[in-house]
């Protein structure tokens, strides 16, 4: 591996690192507090905007991070944990979007 390529995916996992870091901390923050901020009467919305934002942090984890790592992983297993977690994240953006309206 060339120090080109090697730096590249260092720069890739780090900032992929940091950003599933913020996304899934944020969505954890905001699943926990956000009703107990904004009102009981927003509980719906604040949690299933918390848990996509959780999902958010783990999809782009799988995609950014660990694929990368583990880049001759089996495709099936990449499936597997990829695609389930990307369905309940679109789920859970249509809740939000459904709650909100």
């Amino acid at each position: 591996m060339t120090t080109a390529r090697r730096l590249s995916l260092t720069l890739v996992v780090a900032l992929g690192l940091a950003w599933s870091l913020l996304l899934a901390l944020g969505g954890a923050w905001v699943l926990g507090t956000g009703h107990a901020l904004w009102g009981e009467s927003w509980a719906p919305l604040t949690r299933s905007a918390g848990a996509a934002g959780m999902l958010g942090g783990t999809l782009v984890f799988l995609t950014c991070v660990a694929d990368r790592v583990y880049p001759s992983a089996s495709r099936r297993l990449v499936l597997l944990a990829e695609v389930p977690v990307c369905v309940f994240l679109f789920v859970g953006i249509g809740v939000v979007v459904w709650s909100a309206w």
